[in-house]
């Protein structure tokens, strides 16, 4: 992993779940590209997320529902690495609430999700508009992303 950098990012529900918007001043900054893969942090909190380039030169976004899951909140500062990611064989994830949903539904909408053990994500599955939160349980390789072929265990 990357050296380590301190950003304050916003929520947004317009940002999609897996991906963090950066301006172009930030990303010259850290070094982090588009497309590259992230692990922000916060406390004892954290997730990975896809790069993608905003079009505010200085600001960093996520989506506002994956910030509340970390921070109890919509902003806040984070610690931002560039990780790479290998493809999932196998992810156990456990949901934070009790949703009754179809699992097939819920594999299909995890595809390209980045993950990382013990870390957070957050999912919208089928014509679900409120978002499922998990618990990435375990993960192998860690951190990775689910693909077609990965194993996926709910507990």
């Amino acid at each position: 992993m990357a050296k380590p950098s301190f950003l304050y990012i916003d929520g947004s529900k317009d940002v999609p779940s897996s991906v963090i918007k950066l301006g172009e001043s930030i990303m010259q900054k850290t070094g982090i590209k588009e497309g590259d893969a992230v692990k922000i942090s916060t406390g004892n909190k954290h997730a990975i997320l896809w790069v993608r380039k905003s079009n505010e030169q200085n600001m960093a976004r996520a989506n506002s529902n994956l910030l509340n899951l970390l921070f109890k909140e919509e902003r806040g500062i984070v610690k931002i690495t560039k990780t790479t990611l290998k493809e999932s064989k196998y992810v156990e994830l456990k949901p934070l609430e009790n949703p009754d949903i179809n699992v097939l539904d819920a594999k299909r909408s995890l595809i390209f999700t980045p993950v990382v053990e013990n870390g957070y994500i957050v999912v919208f599955i089928g014509e679900n508009t409120r978002p499922l939160n998990f618990k990435v349980q375990r993960v192998y390789p860690s951190p990775s992303f689910i693909t077609t072929t990965t194993q996926i265990f709910f507990s």
